[in-house]
């Protein structure tokens, strides 16, 4: 008779059990079975772990998943962590406001501010020193001044810039309206205008002139022309109403002397008849303004 040494059958788990020929469970053939791995949550639903009153709380609207909200917490533990600047309020003291201007980066004086202007800018310009006194007594950083007065020189020598720009192309205009009107006769007419200002006027006029460009008007130019011919028309005649022709002419007073005189049909008829009464004075008058028209041309 064979002898086993083991049961055939037993219960699973059963004390003193050497390894069962069938294993059974309830009284049942047991079979093996495999549990899926779980999925990873969607990030987007990352809210629904939130109990209920913070679902929908406003503040976490902004966040798409829980990373941002993290970073977000981080950054604000950080802030937290660091060097804290009250709020200012309406009831401070004039200490409160300049030790809040110190830790903000303003300077002690307006001369200690460091910042950098455009090219050409004026830096002892008056106003530029009166701007960094308010500015300081605004409390304005160091920073806030060099970006606000790099930034106003920019401006104003752009600006400037811009008016030469503008000033030379009105000249230009001027000159060649003058010049298509008048034809050959332009320089003659440049020189009475000169005359007149001259005549008319004083060093204070001519400044005034330039500096406003009133030179660029050509209505102006031509109304100084018209005057100018006028008066060396008299000058010419003997009859200014103050001053006499002489010496203390200049070489475009005299040429415009000069232009007027022959301009005129009657002393151009007493320089051709050799019988007119006038014909000496005339042909006199005429080579000496021809000689100070033209000095070197004499000499």
């Amino acid at each position: 008779m064979l002898k086993h040494q083991g049961p055939l059958y037993e219960e699973a788990g059963a004390a003193g059990s050497t390894g069962p020929l069938l294993t059974t469970t309830a009284g049942s053939q047991s079979t093996t079975t495999t549990t899926a791995p779980a999925l990873p949550p969607d990030p987007a639903k990352w809210r629904e772990f939130l109990s209920d009153e913070f679902k929908v709380h406003p503040v976490l609207k902004d966040y798409k998943d829980a990373n941002a909200l993290a970073k977000s917490h981080v950054n604000l533990q950080k802030l937290l962590g660091g060097d804290k600047i009250p709020a200012p309020k309406d009831d401070w003291t004039a200490e409160q406001w300049n030790e809040l201007y110190a830790r903000l980066g303003r300077p002690e004086s307006p001369d200690k501010y460091a910042f950098k202007v455009a090219d050409g800018f004026p830096v002892d310009d008056p106003l530029l020193k009166d701007m960094t006194a308010i500015m300081h007594a605004s409390g304005l950083s160091t920073k806030q001044v060099a970006a606000v007065l790099e930034g106003y020189s920019g401006k104003v020598m752009g600006h400037l810039a811009n008016e030469k720009t503008q000033q030379a192309k009105a000249a230009a205009e001027t000159t060649a309206a003058l010049q298509k009107e008048y034809g050959d006769k332009f320089e003659e007419q440049l020189n009475y205008a000169r005359y007149a200002v001259k005549e008319l006027g004083d060093e204070a006029l001519i400044k005034a002139l330039n500096e406003t460009h009133l030179t660029n008007s050509a209505p102006l130019v031509k109304l100084m022309a018209k005057a100018g011919r006028l008066l060396a028309s008299d000058r010419a005649s003997g009859q200014a109403a103050t001053g006499s022709f002489g010496d203390n002419m200049s070489p475009a007073e005299a040429q415009a002397a000069l232009s007027s005189l022959m301009a005129d049909p009657n002393n151009v008829k007493a320089m051709m008849d050799k019988d007119d009464v006038r014909h000496d004075e005339v042909i006199n008058r005429r080579m000496r303004l021809f000689q100070l028209a033209s000095p070197r041309a004499t000499t």
